[in-house]
């Protein structure tokens, strides 16, 4: 339940700080080929000081490789 969650951080003085920047974002940052989906991972969980020094966050793909075995 994101509201358990959002209390938990709050307990430990933590913020999903990507959230806070970009509380209305709905890209997505993965898409797996095999399975033609797309997913996201968009939380960057920190201090609520840490959000006082933020003025965005990204996140960068990363290049996928594939290891293949003989």
């Amino acid at each position: 339940d994101i509201q358990d969650l959002n209390s938990a951080l709050d307990q430990v003085d933590l913020v999903d700080i990507y959230r806070t920047l970009y509380p209305k974002s709905t890209e997505y940052t993965f898409f797996l080929e095999p399975h033609g989906t797309y997913s996201k991972t968009d939380h960057i969980i920190g201090s609520k000081t840490l959000l006082r020094k933020c003025k965005r966050t990204e996140i960068t793909a990363l290049s996928q490789t594939t290891v293949q075995s003989n």
